[in-house]
């Protein structure tokens, strides 16, 4: 076995999981590790690809969005003159 692992170890380990655990979370544990090496395999592929055989059901809008009004720049603080 890889790293000098040998069955014994990985009962164990199996074992200690299971106690530690419980029998009851370990499929969300998997569901979760799954869940994590996906994402992590999709992010070095270059993200998640979209199947070649679906087609797009996004709907082009109907009217064009304009673009977001710029905001107007906030007024000058008003500094009254020196009373000297």
């Amino acid at each position: 076995m890889p790293f000098g692992l040998q069955p014994w170890h990985l009962l164990l380990a199996l074992v200690a999981i299971i106690v530690i655990m419980g029998p009851k979370r370990l499929p969300e544990i998997g569901q979760a590790m799954g869940k994590t090496l996906r994402g992590f395999k999709d992010e070095l592929d270059g993200g998640p690809q979209a199947p070649t055989n679906s087609i797009s059901t996004a709907a082009a809008p109907s009217e064009p969005v304009a673009p977001a009004a710029p905001t107007p720049p906030a007024p000058a603080p008003v500094v009254p003159p020196d009373q000297s």
